[in-house]
């Protein structure tokens, strides 16, 4: 897989995700069902790496940018994690003084909502591999 691309799919998953996880189904669909350069398992692994020490949640597209390109993955796996946080800086200088308005707030709120529904859909496949599959170590 082209590192652009790998860029590209990863960043889309951050810059849409909330806490990290939320990003998941994206990724499953797009890298694991979709282009079938990782597997569920990998997918698992990656995501408990990246739980294991400090840092946000999301980190685990460090490890996923890894497992398909090697250290460019890792890098593009970096920078997409990264990106969103730039971008964030404009976006909360436009959005100042207004997400205290109602309509803001149920927007929020039903994002969020859909957020969780996507991933209680998408992560029981991943939940089911964790569950089911040997220790490789």
């Amino acid at each position: 897989m082209n590192v652009l691309t790998l860029y590209l799919i990863l960043v889309k998953a951050t810059m849409t995700s909330f806490t990290g996880g939320t990003s998941l189904p994206s990724v499953r669909q797009d890298l694991v069902v979709s282009r079938h350069v990782v597997t569920d398992a990998q997918l698992s692994t990656a995501v408990a790496i990246s739980r294991m020490g400090p840092g946000p949640n999301g980190a685990y597209v460090i490890c996923l940018g890894h497992y398909i390109a090697g250290a460019p993955g890792a890098v593009a796996g970096y920078l997409a994690m990264i990106t969103p946080a730039f971008l964030a800086i404009v976006f909360v200088r436009l959005l100042d003084g207004r997400t205290h308005r109602p309509r803001w707030r149920g927007a929020i709120q039903g994002l969020t909502a859909a957020a969780a529904g996507l991933m209680l859909v998408n992560g029981w496949p991943i939940a089911q591999t964790a569950i089911t599959s040997e220790f490789a170590g």
